[in-house]
């Protein structure tokens, strides 16, 4: 008897064992890769268009990256005429350009002149059949995240200092705020009517990153007001990197002192379930878009400069790519 009870304790610690070469969490089993990020400089920002994700770098060169992250030659070979300074998404249209010269990249990722520029309010962090979502930020100053029915054309507003990502979770939407000024510090806002926030008629409002700071009655309430049925809650001393639904919960991957851990938000509150990587990844600006059916964020610290980071991670950006129950992060190797 005392046999077979030693034979079954092994094999349900070989059953929970971790494949080599791979860290498994405890909860759901994420898989977790620390992976080479094939890019030339740092990177300024990301998209993502018909399988292929698209990276700004800081030379204004578009390196372009397949699924297993390898490099898209014959594609970067046709973009290698553009010099960009800014790369971003507007409805299911991926720009590039500069001053001087505005592009729209089609299906098959050719770079076409486009004369006609729109106007475009802040930073779009989600657009669904119902609402386009922006935000913008003023650091310490205060940022506000802002829904635009696409029906009606009218916005709403909340405060959100300051808005890094936003998503649907379930019936609500989730709107992640981070702040790197003399700390770390991030939110979480589930938002379960737009409708019921802060509708705002003025148009200079409408990319006003903290208009409520003119409005008397709303001085004190620059986390969460009475306004809105908007849950809220927040912690000092971490920042989330990317925030993502799996199965029936809703994870995030935080940057917390000493480590990147993987929680798991849970009432109020979120709940580490993880630690994914020994460092913390230090950063200051961070982006999230949807690759398909992933989550790809790009992380960067003091805006890129490798001054700042070098004494941290030995790297300046990175990204973090999520698919199912498998968390990537890929760091370049670049020369000092």
């Amino acid at each position: 008897m005392k046999l077979l009870t030693a034979i079954i304790l092994l094999l349900m610690v070989l059953s929970c064992s971790s494949p080599s070469g791979k860290k498994q969490s405890p909860e759901n089993k994420f898989a977790v890769r620390e992976l080479d990020l094939p890019v030339d400089t740092t990177v300024r920002s990301i998209e993502y268009l018909n399988g292929h994700l698209l990276l700004l770098q800081e030379n204004g060169k578009l390196a372009v990256l397949n699924n297993e992250y390898k490099r898209e030659s014959e594609i970067e070979k046709k973009l290698s005429t553009i010099k960009a300074n800014w790369l971003f998404k507007y409805h299911d249209t991926v720009f590039a350009g500069n001053k001087d010269h505005y592009y729209y990249l089609n299906s098959a990722v050719d770079a076409i002149p486009y004369k006609s520029k729109r106007r475009t309010y802040g930073d779009v962090f989600l657009e669904d059949s119902n609402y386009l979502v922006y935000g913008c930020c003023m650091g310490e100053f205060g940022g506000a995240i802002f829904f635009q029915d696409k029906k009606t054309d009218r916005t709403y507003s909340y405060f959100a200092t300051c808005p890094s990502q936003v998503l649907r979770f379930g019936e609500q939407y989730v709107v992640c705020n981070n702040l790197a000024h003399m700390g770390s510090h991030m939110s979480f806002l589930f938002v379960k009517d737009p409708r019921k926030l802060y509708e705002i008629t003025d148009e200079k409002l409408k990319n006003h990153c903290n208009w409520y700071v003119t409005v008397d009655s709303l001085q004190d309430y620059w986390l969460k007001s009475k306004v809105g049925d908007v849950r809220v809650y927040e912690d000092w001393e971490a920042m989330s990197l990317v925030t993502f639904p799996y199965k029936d919960s809703l994870y995030s991957v935080l940057a917390r002192p000493g480590a990147t851990v993987l929680s798991v938000h849970r009432g109020d509150a979120t709940m580490t379930v993880d630690t994914l990587l020994k460092e913390r990844i230090a950063f200051h600006h961070m982006q999230v878009i949807d690759a398909g059916d992933k989550k790809v964020s790009l992380y960067k610290l003091s805006g890129g400069s490798p001054f700042a980071a070098y004494p941290t991670r030995g790297n300046h950006t990175g990204l973090i790519v999520v698919e199912g129950n498998r968390i990537d992060f890929l760091e370049p190797k670049l020369v000092k």
